[in-house]
């Protein structure tokens, strides 16, 4: 029989402090935390799915009470013998992948289902049945998958799964939101700010007194009562999956590796872990999803250029009345700054995970990452100037909508106007993110003043709507050539306008 324990298997591929990549299993990956820079896999909704895994872990065995306990853990740098010992032993016979009984993410229900599916529908990037993609032209009975390739694509359901058909119903926060997770020097700092600390009632709700992660459920009826805790969210199993390996050597048509196991098909039946009903449902607050201040609704990536601008709104830790709120453990870590527990001079990122899906169909996905500079995070006043200038960024671009289209009294004329500005304003959104990374990295790592920073952001955009007006205004027709230059004095008074209400001309 087939044996793959994820505990010593190296399966995660992990980015070392020296540049190099190494895969690890999990035992050796938390033994060499403070060695291992990031997760490092191809796909991020793979490498998101890895983080909430290990994060699981080390709050199953090592739950956080106090910030004290939490800042004595950080000074030590490291996770000691004691808690890898812990593992070992707690964790012996929860992550066998093929174990004849409580296989890793799996369920019986899977394989008792009398309908079986290739194993590529755990591959967002593979075409199936009813799943069309352009990234791999190949029929179903085509993929066979390593056990690596298919533990990722096991951890990623967790967080990313979409509705698709009956009974198939999303994960968790229903459709995938944006992902924001905060990132130390090493990935031991990551697990540790990400973290929930019991002594801030205040930021993390309480979970279920008797939360457990899916590797102790020793059969999903996936129901269960009050709010659903961290364990088990960080956990869910949208799916009954069952992988049936094939004992015979061969190239992994995921990673294109060679391996004595293959897994080509699976039992994928539907009804897995629910919240219940709409007016049942079951509480949670994710620790890495910001919410819609109006409506505590999750903060969705979208596709459109100015997603950017969430982004950067959903770690602003002094949101205004009907903006965004940062996650819980964006909102932890700006504690932990505060009151010193995290050394000022510490190198912070956050990273943003997102699959835009339209239904069932993952349309594209992508991993940013941003600098965190201490006083991002503490200071509200200076969160409260990053906002005003977001706000004058999405003005300057409704102003460029505005300006080419004023006059045309022909509305296909205007309609044509106003899809030749979309277009345009591609590259005035790819500028202004543009401005805000390189802002936030020089108050970071040049220790900049954020006035200045923000001046220089301001003077850029005021600078990239004009550019982009100008491409926009010389295609429209006019009579007289002293029309295009009234039309652009008009609006550069207007931009600057705008730009001063903030302050900054």
């Amino acid at each position: 029989m087939a044996q793959y324990d994820l505990l010593t298997e190296p399966w995660l591929q992990c980015a070392m402090l020296d540049g190099t990549v190494q895969p690890k299993g999990l035992c050796e990956i938390l033994a060499q935390a403070h060695e291992i820079k990031e997760v490092a896999e191809p796909s991020p909704l793979v490498t998101f799915g890895a983080y909430r895994l290990l994060l699981a872990i080390v709050h199953w065995l090592r739950p956080m009470k106090t910030v004290n306990e939490w800042r004595q853990a950080w000074q030590a740098g490291r996770f000691d013998q004691a808690f890898l010992a812990e593992l070992a032993e707690r964790g012996k016979g929860c992550f066998d992948l093929f174990a004849d009984t409580n296989r890793f993410y799996q369920h019986a229900e899977g394989g008792a289902s009398k309908t079986r599916k290739g194993v590529a529908y755990l591959a967002y990037e593979f075409p199936t049945e009813t799943y069309i993609t352009h990234f791999c032209h190949v029929h179903d009975d085509q993929h066979a998958s390593c056990p690596a390739c298919c533990a990722g694509g096991l951890i990623a359901l967790s967080a990313f799964a979409t509705q698709g058909g009956a009974g198939h119903y999303a994960s968790i926060n229903g459709t995938p939101p944006l992902y924001v997770l905060p990132c130390g020097p090493t990935l031991f700092h990551t697990l540790l700010v990400n973290l929930p600390i019991g002594e801030l009632a205040d930021v993390w709700p309480e979970g279920h007194s008797t939360d457990v992660p899916a590797w102790l459920r020793s059969r999903g009826d996936y129901r269960g009562e009050g709010p659903v805790g961290l364990l088990e969210g960080l956990t869910w199993q949208p799916r009954r999956a069952y992988l049936y390996p094939d004992d015979t050597e061969g190239t992994c048509t995921c990673c294109g590796r060679t391996s004595t196991i293959l897994v080509r098909q699976m039992g994928y039946a539907p009804h897995g872990d629910t919240r219940g009903s709409a007016e049942e449902r079951r509480a949670w607050a994710d620790p890495h999803v910001p919410l819609r201040a109006k409506d505590d609704r999750p903060v969705t990536p979208g596709d459109e250029p100015s997603t950017w601008a969430k982004r950067v709104r959903s770690m602003l830790c002094a949101p205004r009345s009907g903006e965004t709120v940062p996650p819980p453990a964006l909102r932890q870590l700006a504690r932990l700054a505060a009151c010193g527990a995290i050394p000022a001079d510490t190198h912070l990122r956050t990273a943003h995970f997102a699959a835009v899906a339209k239904k069932a169909t993952v349309a594209s996905w992508s991993r940013q990452e941003w600098h965190t500079p201490a006083q991002f995070l503490t200071n509200q006043d200076l969160a409260s100037a990053i906002a005003e200038q977001l706000d004058h960024a999405e003005d300057l671009a409704d102003q460029v909508t505005q300006a080419v289209t004023r006059g045309l009294t022909n509305r296909n004329a205007r309609r044509a106007a106003r899809k030749e500005a979309l277009q345009a304003l591609d590259s005035f959104h790819a500028k202004a993110e543009q401005a805000f990374r390189e802002a936030l990295a020089d108050m970071a790592t040049k220790g900049a003043a954020p006035d200045d920073a923000l001046a220089t952001v301001a003077q850029r955009l005021h600078e990239a709507a004009l550019a982009t007006y100008d491409r926009l205004r010389l295609k429209r027709p006019m009579a007289e050539r002293w029309q295009r230059g009234r039309q652009r004095a008009f609006f550069d008074r207007a931009a600057t306008q705008l730009l001063s209400k903030g302050g900054t001309p």
